[in-house]
């Protein structure tokens, strides 16, 4: 039984997208961020959002410069981390006190790697990246 959701635009609670969306996901485009191919030395949260030929990726990384930050992509592995610079900074609060982080998503293999794009803004890094449309197999007629 393949659950749907009424509004995929917009899915901001990637635990509850891959629950709902695991085996519809498993089976066109192999796991695609699988709690279990994430890992988290902190809490850059994240917001995925399903476009009709495409997948953005949102991460909430406030303080960190796109100098500090590395993404690479191999065997369909995006791999999203950051390191910052320490300072002497004293804080009277701190609700967002992580310096380094690193989250590993495993991509559907249907992805154009050459659309990939990254913009940083705000705090939040954008992962952009369109999917190649399945080839649908050419009938044949017999003569």
């Amino acid at each position: 039984m393949t659950n749907t959701i009424k509004n995929p635009e917009c899915i901001s609670n990637a635990p509850l997208f891959n629950r709902l969306h695991e085996k519809e996901l498993n089976s066109k485009t192999n796991t695609f961020m699988n709690p279990m191919n994430s890992s988290v030395k902190s809490k850059a949260h994240t917001n995925i959002r399903r476009l009709k030929d495409a997948f953005i990726i949102e991460l909430a990384i406030p303080g960190f410069i796109k100098d500090n930050l590395s993404l690479t992509l191999e065997s369909n592995i995006l791999r999203v981390s950051g390191n910052k610079i320490k300072t002497d900074i004293k804080f009277v609060r701190r609700e967002f006190d992580f310096d380094n982080f690193e989250r590993v998503f495993t991509l559907p293999e249907n992805i154009d790697e050459t659309s990939l794009q990254a913009t940083l803004k705000d705090g939040v890094l954008k992962v952009i990246f369109q999917l190649i449309p399945e080839q649908k197999p050419k009938k044949i007629s017999i003569h």
